[in-house]
């Protein structure tokens, strides 16, 4: 049993899928006619191997491989930031994330059963807070400790 092998090439306005060892075309698409691809990724979606491309238009489409068939088109935000396009990353599982702002980053899921369980997935925040003063040691406790510590009139008549 042999597995075949293949190589999928994205430029700005097609997809091409080459059969290896013998580096022939096997399938090609059209990603986009008026616009282009900011960013394509070739990921794992619930066992098969898709091509996610994010198109300068807004949208953002998948095709299956190696046949190339599209199987999502969904609009998405259009390109008008360039921080978009520089940070935009697709990852396997249905997510992707990108820097709205120099502090912020957005998650965005393209799958609808990723939705359903959005809500257990939300992060938590976590603030750095000083640490109170530490509290002085009772008198007792240097007593006992044997501890050759300063005594204060005043706090041992208390």
């Amino acid at each position: 049993m042999s597995d075949k092998q293949y190589v999928v090439l994205t430029s700005e306005k097609q997809a091409k899928v080459f059969s290896l060892p013998s580096q022939t075309c096997s399938f090609k698409v059209k990603v986009t006619e008026t616009s282009f691809v900011v960013a394509a990724e070739v990921v794992q979606i619930n066992g098969t191997s898709a091509l996610i491309c994010y198109i300068a238009n807004g949208h953002i489409v998948g095709y299956s491989l190696p046949s190339l068939r599209m199987v999502l088109d969904t609009a998405f935000l259009p390109l008008t930031d360039l921080r978009i396009a520089r940070t935009f990353r697709i990852s396997g599982m249905g997510h992707g994330l990108y820097m709205c702002s120099p502090t912020e980053i957005q998650k965005i899921t393209y799958l609808t059963d990723i939705c359903e369980h959005l809500n257990e997935m939300l992060g938590t925040l976590f603030l750095e807070v000083e640490m109170p003063e530490a509290p002085k040691p009772s008198f007792l406790k240097n007593l006992f400790s044997g501890g050759s510590g300063q005594l204060d009139r005043e706090e041992l008549c208390k």
